[in-house]
């Protein structure tokens, strides 16, 4: 059984193309973990990876932590203060595209606790709510992650 996670705990991620980095900044209750996704893909383990994790995240994600170390699919291999600019749970967008049409009529801002109807997406609101929606995906157990945008 893994370790217990903690807010802080720098995750190793191995993919077909290199290792990448992520961090854990929030325990949300009913999806998960918040984790920050670091840029780059590493060969081996970075010397400095104190001061990667000081650095911009790629993209936030809710992840099911606990079952991916138990699958022993991702390892903790630090745990490292959350920067300043990371502790705050983001604001996320959201919304269910049209089957015909596969635009989104109402989206919604979503902040880790309520979430409230915006309508259109306005160019003025768009950058308050996280940008992307990605996916660490795998398409079976023995597959390795693969980010999807």
């Amino acid at each position: 059984m893994p370790r217990r996670t903690r807010v802080g705990d720098v995750i190793e991620i191995p993919t077909p193309s290199g290792l990448a980095y992520a961090q854990v900044t929030h325990k949300h209750d009913q999806f998960g973990h918040l984790i920050r996704v670091l840029p780059g893909l590493h060969a081996q383990r970075p010397t400095a990876l104190a001061l990667i994790v000081r650095g911009p995240s790629a993209f936030v994600i809710l992840f099911l932590l606990t079952s991916e170390l138990r699958r022993k699919s991702v390892a903790i291999v630090e745990n490292l203060p959350v920067p300043d600019h990371s502790k705050a749970f983001p604001l996320f967008r959201c919304g269910t595209p049209d089957l015909t049409t596969k635009r989104v009529k109402t989206w919604w801002f979503w902040d880790g606790n309520e979430s409230w109807p915006v309508g259109t997406l306005t160019p003025r609101a768009a950058p308050h709510a996280y940008p992307r929606y990605r996916r660490l995906r795998r398409s079976s157990a023995e597959d390795p992650i693969r980010v999807e945008p």
